[in-house]
């Protein structure tokens, strides 16, 4: 249950006891007043204090928690998208060194690990997965799709099949988060080995 729900669930006890301990604060200073007595806080008070900072804390906790999980889906999302162009530029490169673009309408696959370190400034294992480039046409556009997993998020391009051929639909360049699924373990193709038998 969120905590708005209880909040509203429990709505008239908070007040109720807020209302008590309200009271009692004030019969006890007018219990001091009259014996002179004023050595510091009651009980009572510092359980008032408590009880607020409890509130104050779980609302706080509750508004910020949902903005640390966007800021994380955000940054899967861009290493996604760096591993896409990191795959492009390697593409072109190998291309531009061979003097031949090649036929690449099926799609060129390349896995994370061929990118870390010359075309991705790092050389981990904290991401995993693959990246495979499609030429658009005759024009020297490409599509970039991937399947990437961290151990806290993973991303697969949507999939159709047509005619008994297994195709990806959409490229990273059109990534939201709504793409991105918790769960580090759940690629569709781990490594371009499985993904060029996807038809077979």
């Amino acid at each position: 249950m969120c905590f708005s729900c209880k909040v509203k669930l429990y709505k008239i006890n908070i007040i109720d006891i807020l209302t008590i301990i309200y009271y009692d604060i004030s019969n006890n200073r007018k219990r001091e007043k009259q014996m002179g007595n004023k050595k510091g806080f009651t009980l009572v008070e510092l359980l008032a204090v408590i009880v607020i900072l409890a509130v104050i804390i779980l609302i706080a906790i509750n508004a910020v928690l949902p903005q640390m999980e966007r800021a994380r889906k955000n940054a899967f999302a861009d290493e996604v998208m760096n591993y896409a162009k990191a795959a492009e530029t390697k593409y072109v490169t190998d291309a531009q060194e061979d003097d031949t673009t090649g036929d690449i309408s099926a799609g060129i696959c390349y896995n994370l690990s061929e990118l870390h370190g010359e075309y991705v400034s790092k050389n981990d294992d904290k991401y995993t997965g693959i990246v495979i480039i499609v030429k658009r046409g005759d024009s020297n556009l490409y599509d970039k799709y991937a399947f990437i997993k961290s151990s806290k998020y993973h991303f697969n391009t949507p999939m159709e099949t047509t005619n008994n051929k297994t195709e990806p639909t959409k490229p990273v360049q059109k990534l939201t988060q709504k793409d991105i699924s918790d769960g580090g373990n759940n690629l569709t193709y781990a490594n371009c080995e499985a993904w060029n038998h996807r038809n077979d």
